[in-house]
């Protein structure tokens, strides 16, 4: 059965055309449909996999990982690239998962990974991704705040919408076919002074077939 459309913020309040969420991963599937611009998978992290993403939270301001890798590769690369921790594995292993889910939804065998602890705003303005789909997971600080299609790029307050800290997003770009005028509306959000973000995003280095 379909996942029904829920508001990201509170399943109670009234459906958000274009976007929708469940607590199973195939709510991302759903990305898939003409009018959705944006699926999430919401879900809790491990603790283990939050005592490390606080660990490079806290320790690795700054670190930067950024890399075309193939699926067979990808466990290996977090290895070479990631500090050592007594948590490290678990994170390896949700890291990798996600990978593997975003690969298999289209058909991937090399996806453009990007992990990164940033301590101040990235992309400020809202703005639709010039890519097909990209996968968006904040591991741990705040997440990624986005708008309904029809809202103003220039919107008041209380119609920003937030990602929570392990939860998956889909977020369809310019570049889906027949999406060029559409696309989820999204940005990095802001920063207070000594405060940081881990930050996945997932992309295709390769046409979907």
């Amino acid at each position: 059965m379909p996942q029904a459309a829920l508001s990201i913020d509170n399943p109670d309040l009234q459906p958000i055309a274009g976007f929708v969420a469940g607590h199973e991963p195939g709510v991302l599937a759903r990305i898939y449909d003409k009018d959705i611009q944006m699926s999430v998978f919401r879900r809790a992290l491990e603790i283990e996999v939050q005592q490390y993403a606080n660990f490079l939270q806290r320790e690795q301001i700054g670190f930067q990982l950024t890399q075309c890798v193939g699926l067979q590769q990808v466990e290996s690369l977090l290895e070479a690239s990631l500090p050592q921790h007594d948590t490290r594995h678990h994170f390896i292993q949700d890291v990798s998962s996600i990978v593997d889910m975003f690969a298999c939804l289209f058909e991937l065998e090399t996806i453009g990974l990007r992990l990164h602890v940033l301590n101040k705003t990235m992309c400020p303005r809202f703005h639709v991704d010039q890519v097909p789909c990209r996968l968006i997971t904040t591991y741990a600080g705040q997440g990624t705040e986005w708008l309904a299609r029809n809202d103003d790029l220039s919107p008041q307050t209380d119609s920003v919408h937030t990602l929570l800290a392990g939860e998956v997003a889909l977020l369809k770009g310019k570049a889906w076919t027949a999406n060029q005028d559409r696309g989820a509306i999204h940005r990095s959000p802001s920063l207070p002074p000594q405060k940081s973000r881990v930050l996945l995003t997932l992309d295709w280095a390769e046409p979907a077939t």
